[in-house]
């Protein structure tokens, strides 16, 4: 059980799971506040910031054998919809990196017992895939997510999806962290920003100098 994701889930035995606050990698919240000229964004690290990381058995001979599960600091406004917010984000992150060549996705949207959208990306390139699930619970948008060349941990991410039981605070965790969120008409100003900007017209001067 997470308690600050009010999440519970269920994952074999023989992995091994991880949050960052266990790695220590997440300030601790004392640590946080000891130079109160820092002006740390405590609440906003501590929620966004966690991941819980779930490493297979097979994890010491494959290193992209890890799922990633974390809350995105993104919300699902009532106008919009969990696949607009995943479209939004990916192009986003699609202009942020023009130069990198982004692989065919395939989108998906199955259904799931105790979420309100679910929305699968799945992207393959030879023998590598990775594969993102996004789950909206009450305005919240959480990820799990894998490289993993290993079809079976993929489909035991999926097995572990399939466990998950939201323990009814996601609720209350939206109202609390609504502030630390971005909805899709900023993501929609963000990726209009981004595009790139069509050349100006040739007015009377240049076609002369022309």
């Amino acid at each position: 059980h997470h308690a600050s994701m009010g999440l519970t889930l269920s994952y074999p035995a023989g992995w091994r799971l991880e949050t960052l606050e266990m790695a220590g990698l997440v300030p601790i919240l004392e640590e946080l506040t000891k130079d109160p000229e820092a002006n740390v964004d405590v609440e906003g690290t501590l929620t966004f910031g966690n991941q819980i990381k779930l490493y297979a058995s097979t994890f010491e001979k494959a290193p992209l054998d890890v799922v990633l599960i974390g809350l995105e600091a993104y919300r699902i406004a009532e106008e919009d919809d969990l696949l607009t917010l995943v479209n939004l984000v990916n192009e986003a992150n699609r202009l942020t990196s023009p130069t990198l060549e982004s692989p065919p996705m395939t989108i998906t949207r199955p259904t799931l017992e105790g979420v309100d959208d679910m929305v699968v990306v799945s992207v393959e390139q030879g023998d590598w895939r990775s594969e993102a699930i996004y789950l909206a619970k009450d305005g919240l948008m959480f990820v799990v997510a894998t490289a993993s060349r290993d079809p079976g941990v993929v489909e035991m991410m999926h097995a572990m999806v399939r466990s998950f039981v939201f323990d009814g605070s996601t609720q209350a965790l939206f109202e609390q962290y609504h502030k630390y969120t971005v909805d899709a008409d900023v993501l929609r100003t963000s990726v209009a920003s981004l595009a790139p900007k069509p050349a100006p017209e040739c007015d009377i001067v240049c076609r002369d100098a022309k």
